[in-house]
């Protein structure tokens, strides 16, 4: 069928500045050597402002590193088939594993050797993320640091227990920080750091609300290029800028009914990552007039978020927007931790709490479907996603679909199964290609 656009749209004015933020990350990083820095890895969801206390240490994340891989399924097989070799199979983290096929394999996406870390750091929180960098360390003789999170709900109090045993690790990490890299730990850096980059989750958090409206200014794989400052660098101050300037431009979408897709008739929720190797899925939607119009994931991790008793996310405030002044180490280290403890994606390891969510978001956004990715190649997202389906068809009467792949091994996807069932999908929600 042909149908008339009912809404207006032209390309994001912020996509340049995102390319750019993101280009100038991977070239900091392939050339940390050359300059004298040091290099730091660990995980994508860690404490920027903490790490950022070290001077001349550069922060980078394996989730980021690989996705430059997995873009190309051929690159992607060799890393992977190199981490097999060594006993990483199928059913170990998909990330980590393709991070660990890299080093073994020395291979740098952007040309030249592997840029081997002097330092790694990781959280306990999934079921192997604790381990991570054990792998790395023997590899390369390097010293690794974890933290041991602990899971807080919010139906339950936060207890000053919980707290006091996660500020104490991150005054153990800055020691160790200390004697790791030599260089004295900078309180100064960690104060701005921590005013920084609850500045720049907040303000995804405010983007991503944005997203509530009716055409959606944004569809996810945009977003995808949108999220990377705040989860790769957030206590930059220009990833402050950055999402300042994205947050003005989105609100004024709104206000103007500037869609991302001008024909949006169908909008649809997609749930964990998507498979890195094949984002034409997300575009592929738009000739049947839908759109994504967010993922719990990707609104949870590196954004700020409380959920109230009915499953509705409200970005929080920042603490220099409530007139919060630090004046110690300590005070900052225990605000990032009660900062972190009650950060939505953690709180939904709880199969009753992700259903709350899941059903919060899918009603906020307006959501016609949700379509659920089984990604065999992580555990943590993929965690209680029947039981999340089954619940939002009974009590919201949403369609649901899902597909089973991984999102960094292109073996793992059957790309004309997953479209069949995509397409059949839409036509169940009464959509025809346009």
């Amino acid at each position: 069928m042909i149908l008339k656009p009912d809404y207006q749209t032209k390309p994001l004015e912020a996509w340049k500045e995102a390319k750019k933020f993101r280009a100038n990350h991977f070239q900091d990083i392939v050339t940390a050597r050359e300059r004298g820095k040091l290099l730091g890895v660990g995980m994508i969801d860690f404490w920027h402002s903490i790490m950022g206390g070290i001077d001349g240490l550069l922060y980078y994340t394996p989730e980021a590193w690989v996705s430059n891989i997995d873009i190309d399924p051929v690159l992607a097989t060799r890393c992977i088939e190199a981490a097999d070799a060594r006993g990483y199979g199928r059913d170990f983290c998909g990330y980590i594993r393709l991070y660990y096929g890299s080093m073994f394999a020395d291979v740098n996406p952007f040309g030249g050797p592997f840029p081997s870390p002097d330092l790694a750091v990781t959280q306990s929180f999934c079921s192997i993320s604790g381990k991570w960098y054990q792998p790395v360390a023997e590899h390369l003789g390097i010293p690794t640091f974890a933290i041991d999170r602990p899971l807080n709900l919010p139906w339950r109090p936060l207890k000053d227990s919980i707290v006091d045993y996660l500020a104490s690790q991150f005054h153990q990490l800055i020691e160790w920080l200390e004697k790791a890299t030599g260089r004295e730990f900078d309180d100064e850096k960690l104060i701005e750091g921590t005013y920084n980059m609850c500045r720049s989750q907040v303000l995804w958090a405010e983007i991503c609300q944005l997203n509530q409206a009716v055409p959606a200014p944004l569809d996810l794989k945009i977003m995808y290029g949108l999220w990377f400052p705040t989860i790769v660098d957030s206590a930059n101050p220009e990833a402050v800028s950055f999402y300042t300037a994205l947050k003005d431009e989105v609100q004024d979408r709104v206000d103007n009914q500037i869609a991302a897709l001008a024909t949006e008739r169908c909008r649809l929720l997609h749930d964990a990552q998507p498979p890195w190797h094949f984002l034409r899925f997300f575009r592929h939607i738009q000739s049947y007039g839908a759109v994504f119009i967010g993922s719990v994931h990707i609104f949870n991790m590196g954004g700020a978020f409380n959920r109230d008793e009915n499953g509705t996310l409200v970005p929080k405030k920042d603490p220099r927007s409530e007139g919060i002044t630090f004046k110690s180490r300590d005070e900052v280290v225990r605000f990032l931790a009660e900062w972190d403890l009650t950060n939505v994606l953690y709180e939904t390891w709880d199969v009753q709490n992700k259903i709350e969510t899941t059903i919060g978001v899918t009603r906020d956004w307006h959501a016609d479907g949700v379509i659920f990715h089984h990604d065999r190649a992580c555990q943590g997202l993929a965690f209680a996603q029947t039981e999340v389906k089954a619940a939002v068809q009974k009590r919201l009467g949403t369609p649901c679909m899902s597909y089973e792949s991984s999102n960094v091994d292109p073996r793992d996807f059957a790309e004309s199964h997953v479209i069949d069932s995509l397409e059949s999908y839409l036509e169940g929600l009464g959509l025809s290609r346009l």
